[in-house]
């Protein structure tokens, strides 16, 4: 019997307050990479991970959180806000991915670095104008949560 094609996929998590200066303009948490041998020196979603094995998606982004920026989020504080579906564009000798991206209404406490071998710096960005060091699929994914766009993918 031929083998089915297998897909991976990973969790990202979008926490989003009001500008304390500007209750208008919103900001997003965002973690700068190191070491990690992808991407580092690049700005990426505040918590993100892979699906271990027999974990939902929603167990993912609570363990991510948990571990990479110190929060216990209940699972019905989480929303699945957009969907990505990543070619291999991004990860040349890697597969695809599938990309799911969840905000939180809310959380515990003031998030901090939890792995400071992998992240360099926590700091609230500008929603509308990310650090040019941003991840390229991430701009789109946020893209397309503020714009209620539900699914995104690569040209493939």
């Amino acid at each position: 019997m031929k083998e089915r094609y297998k897909v991976r996929a990973a969790v990202y998590l979008f926490l989003v307050r009001n500008n304390p200066e500007n209750e208008l303009e919103k900001q997003i948490l965002l973690q700068k990479r190191q070491n990690t041998g992808y991407m580092d020196n690049m700005y990426d979603a505040c918590a993100s991970g892979h699906l271990d094995p027999n974990e939902s998606i929603l167990e993912a982004i609570q363990r991510e959180a948990k571990e990479e920026i110190c929060l216990d989020i209940d699972r019905e504080d989480l929303q699945l806000v957009t969907t990505y579906h990543c070619s291999t564009k991004y990860n040349k000798n890697e597969a695809e991915y599938l990309k799911f991206y969840f905000s939180a209404k809310r959380w515990n406490n003031e998030p901090k670095i939890g792995e400071s071998e992998k992240c360099s710096e926590l700091i609230w960005a500008d929603i509308k104008n990310l650090p040019e060091n941003t991840i390229e699929f991430l701009r789109v994914a946020i893209s397309n949560y503020l714009k209620g766009i539900p699914y995104g993918q690569d040209e493939f």
